[in-house]
């Protein structure tokens, strides 16, 4: 629908909020260290209206693993966020979610989702990119890199090599810890001798690994030449975190340990990871 970017911002505030539940099919099954995506994934969209101004679109993509469940992001949604914002004027993003943040805790995805809502209304309303409103651009194009999840190997290595002769792609993440250590060390080492050894590689484990043990199973897929090593343990086993981050030539990636500003600082400080 055509908006008037003349909108005034300062006098925009949020009348109506429309949610939608989308399922989306899955190619392939996508097996993680802290379980399994097949058939569909669903996601919940969101429209915010103004009075006047242009509507801004967002997205929660809950796990129930992860982050949560979809019918807990609608009902966080609906329940306690949007009773927050309607009729309130929409441009201090940060205040905004500064009060979102005390309304409800937790419940990350339902909250980006109406932060991406907000910023996309005000970039639209002050005709300005969204990466102005956050700061300036940094560079010019985002790596892109894709996840190999599929336990079907064959598949995914099918599908690895056509994305790097058809597109071009050299950055691929590969899942593990759904499986033995054994497997998981002739999956990765199967992909590295297949694709050319320009190819950027790291590996995920999504938790997967118990702490005992897990700097000898470490070593072994360092033989890989891998960028980084994603969450290998539960994201409240800090000490062992920090433990890997120390015994470990290559850098150790912190995920499910950091969800918010205040977690990742206290990673930081207890030096948990080599990058956040």
């Amino acid at each position: 629908m055509p908006h008037d970017s003349s909108a005034s911002l300062a006098g925009l505030t949020a009348t109506q909020c429309t949610l939608w539940v989308v399922k989306n099919r899955m190619v392939s099954k996508r097996s993680h260290g802290i379980g399994s995506v097949s058939d569909h994934v669903q996601r919940v969209l969101i429209r915010i209206d103004t009075d006047g101004g242009p509507s801004g679109y967002g997205e929660a993509d809950p796990w129930a693993v992860f982050s949560g469940t979809v019918e807990s992001a609608v009902s966080t949604l609906q329940t306690y966020l949007w009773p927050q914002l309607q009729h309130q004027p929409i441009a201090d993003i940060p205040k905004i979610m500064a009060r979102l943040n005390r309304a409800v805790v937790g419940q990350s995805e339902a909250k980006v989702a109406i932060e991406t809502a907000l910023y996309d209304i005000v970039g639209k309303a002050s005709g300005l990119p969204i990466y102005q409103l956050l700061g300036g651009k940094y560079r010019d194009h985002i790596p892109f890199s894709f996840s190999l999840a599929n336990p079907d190997l064959e598949a995914d290595l099918e599908m690895a090599q056509q994305m790097v002769v058809e597109d071009g792609h050299h950055i691929f993440k590969i899942k593990t810890g759904f499986t033995s250590h054994r497997e998981d060390v002739r999956r990765v080492g199967k992909i590295r001798d297949t694709l050319p050894e320009h190819i950027d590689l790291r590996i995920d484990y999504n938790q997967g690994l118990e702490p005992f043990g897990a700097v000898s199973k470490l070593r072994e897929m360092e033989q890989f030449n891998l960028t980084f090593i994603e969450q290998p343990v539960k994201a409240h086993q800090l000490e062992a975190m920090a433990e890997l981050t120390r015994r470990l030539d290559t850098p150790i990636l912190a995920d499910e340990s950091v969800f918010d500003p205040q977690a990742t600082l206290r990673g930081i400080q207890a030096k948990i990871a080599d990058a956040f």
